[in-house]
């Protein structure tokens, strides 16, 4: 028989064994086609702003799961082969050279490849429109209709993707083939691996680095977490991988010590087959804590950006229209155009704008503002600003000033620092500044607000120090604005663009909705693209888990005969697989899930506490929303359990056939 006939008849005999791994390379081609069409659709490139960034960011995630893929179906084929031991052997028995088999295996890839190419790419195609749809819908982009296109370069630029995966799984599974020895193959199932008590320094080590890295990342300083992001990421991947490799074998050795929790029939065979085990299990499970983390994160930080869009708008616009100078005419014909399309004002303010020239004393060299050139400052008595943010969006705050104090606020997202007693000098008078990071300040461009008391304001008012011009240029107006619906109507955003850009009087104006709009493309494309990585990832890590418990499996078929034959019934072998699985499946989960409650710390501490303004803590708010995406990430992964655990009772049960 020809190795292209017994390939195909192996195919064919072993299509139940083959099932996970096609339903993984399908989902993975599907995944890569998905990417490739979104990001050469003509339809997005037309609805979305910036397609140019649109497209880059698209092709940049696409190669990183592409590469992930790569890795993920090599380690996975040569899993499968582990598992085909007993098979393979049959063959080398029979006087099949190894390099025989190897080019078999391989031929067997490129079929299964080919099938599971053609298959990803018409799923793909098929779902295409849907997630053109769904993707639009995400980013609040109006289209018409969204019509059905294939896109020839896409399924072109796939297939070259594959084609050369399907080479290196085929060569990498030949190097595999050509290193066993037919001796091996047949003892495969009967060695077991020796066990290992673990190593106390390497678990001790793995703690330290890891709570270093937590306590990195939940320091309330923003700088200080980006500023060591790449060290707490490096020391989490590092200490997560020695837990594996020799903390966990070292924490089983404890286990058995312990009578109590050791000495019970099921649990000391589960411990002991687990632990026999660890060693081969141990970069498997570090993967995936690692993969885990990688993407609940993606998922968490992709949806808390999506959820929090709307505050984000707010934070950056005061009011939902805002402008300068103008005059009473430009009023009525906002007014004319939110009665027409349905909507009224709910708040209006008109003030003057005044700036300030203070001189600095005792302020950080990290705060620009005060050094050099005295630079002008928009400033506002405590009355003035109350007022302002009284009849702005609900996240500004009251302000109360003391006589003598003034009031310096800022975005909060320049920069943390610390600072002793700065003081505001103009000739002789002192005064004393605070900060506060407050949203909306109302710079009108400088760098930040100055608040003082109603008296101080009044008397730097009256001496020159507060002016209505800068450098000759009378200061216009700040007119302000809230109406109905203001963040879903298209048509007035679009009316007020036209009103306020066609008057030569307006000296700068901004809009909630087309902020919002902005933050909605962006932030919806980062959930999107979050949602089909944690996707992959997942199918990566229980295929991973999938794959490695199976290869096992069918070396551990002789123990278990042992155990029945000494008296082990149906019951008490459940409960002792139960044991054995559910270790290597959940311990990795739960590590990956807190290195990711641990990661939106350090998110909510460098943009989220200056997105979302709660009376309480935003971390809680971020905690809240993201724990969605991990319950739901931990059901799918139960599931992928499950199925596993089955497959698994059938192998060492020998029915998988």
């Amino acid at each position: 028989m020809k190795l292209t006939s017994l390939a195909i008849s192996n195919i064919k005999h072993n299509m139940k064994n083959y099932a996970m791994y096609f339903f993984s390379m399908c989902f993975s081609v599907f995944t890569t086609y998905s990417f490739a069409n979104l990001a050469l659709s003509e339809t997005i490139s037309e609805s979305i702003q910036s397609s140019i960034k649109y497209k880059n960011t698209f092709i940049g995630f696409g190669i990183v799961i592409l590469i992930f893929v790569m890795f993920f179906l090599i380690s996975s084929n040569k899993s499968f082969i582990r598992y085909r031991k007993r098979e393979i052997s049959t063959y080398a028995l029979f006087g099949m050279e190894n390099g025989k088999i190897g080019r078999m295996l391989f031929f067997e890839t490129l079929v299964i490849g080919a099938a599971a190419l053609i298959i990803g790419i018409a799923i793909g195609i098929f779902f295409s429109k849907l997630m053109v749809m769904i993707l639009l819908k995400m980013v609040l982009a109006e289209v018409a209709e969204v019509s059905f296109a294939i896109e020839w370069n896409a399924i072109l630029m796939t297939s070259a993707a594959y084609f050369i995966i399907y080479c290196i799984m085929g060569l990498s599974g030949l190097r595999v083939i050509n290193k066993f020895q037919l001796v091996d193959l047949f003892k495969g199932d009967k060695i077991a691996e020796k066990r290992t008590k673990g190593s106390i320094a390497l678990l001790i080590i793995s703690a330290i680095l890891i709570i270093v890295a937590y306590r990195l990342a939940i320091d309330k300083h923003s700088y200080i977490v980006v500023m060591n992001m790449f060290l707490v990421i490096g020391m989490t991947i590092a200490g997560t991988y020695l837990f594996f490799f020799g903390g966990l074998q070292k924490l089983l050795d404890i286990v058995k010590k312990n009578k109590n929790i050791f000495y019970k029939k099921t649990r000391l065979v589960s411990v002991s087959l687990l632990s026999h085990k660890a060693k081969t299990f141990a970069a498997t499970m570090g993967t995936i804590a690692v993969l885990i983390a990688s993407s609940t994160t993606a998922m968490a930080f992709g949806y808390t950006l999506y959820k929090s869009a709307e505050n984000n708008a707010k934070e950056l616009n005061s009011f939902d229209v805002y402008y300068y100078g103008g005059d009473e005419t430009i009023e009525n014909e906002i007014y004319e155009l939110l009665e027409k399309n349905g909507s009224e004002p709910l708040d209006f303010i008109k003030v003057e704008q005044y700036v300030t020239k203070p001189e600095g004393e005792n302020f950080p060299e990290s705060i620009i503002w005060l050094s050099g050139d005295s630079l002008a400052f928009s400033t506002y008595s405590q009355s003035t600003f109350n007022k302002i943010s009284e009849a702005s969006q609900d996240s500004n705050p009251m302000v109360d000033v003391k006589e003598g104090t003034a009031l310096i606020a800022y975005p909060g997202y320049y920069a943390d620092f610390e600072h002793g007693e700065p003081v505001l000098k103009y000739g002789d008078i002192s005064i004393k500044a605070e900060f506060e990071p407050l949203p909306n300040t109302y710079s009108n461009g400088s760098y930040a607000t100055i608040i003082f008391n109603d008296k101080d304001y009044e008397m730097l008012n009256r001496l020159g120090y507060v002016k209505s011009n800068d450098n000759g240029r009378e200061l216009s107006e700040f007119i302000g604005i809230n109406y109905k619906n203001s963040l879903y109507s298209k048509e007035i955003a679009a009316g007020l663009n036209e009103i306020l850009r066609s008057n030569e009087t307006i000296n700068g104006y901004h809009i909630l909705y087309d902020t919002y709009i902005e933050s909605m493309t962006l932030f919806g494309l980062l959930c999107f693209i979050g949602y089909f990585i944690s996707a992959v990832f997942i199918l990566m890590s229980v295929s991973l888990l999938y794959f490695k418990q199976i290869a096992i499996g069918t070396e551990e078929i002789s123990q278990y005969e042992s155990l029945r034959r000494i008296g082990i019934d149906k019951d008490q072998e459940n409960k002792i697989i139960t044991n054995r699985i559910w270790p290597v499946f959940f311990i990795p989960l739960v590590m990956g899930l807190i290195h990711s409650v641990f990661a939106m710390k350090g998110a909510d501490t460098i943009l989220f506490s200056n997105m979302i303004y709660t009376d309480g803590n935003s971390y809680l708010e971020v905690l809240k929303t993201s724990s969605v995406m991990y319950i739901i990430y931990s059901l799918v992964y139960f599931v992928f359990y499950l199925i596993t655990k089955y497959k698994y009772i059938r192998i060492v049960s020998n029915k998988q056939n």
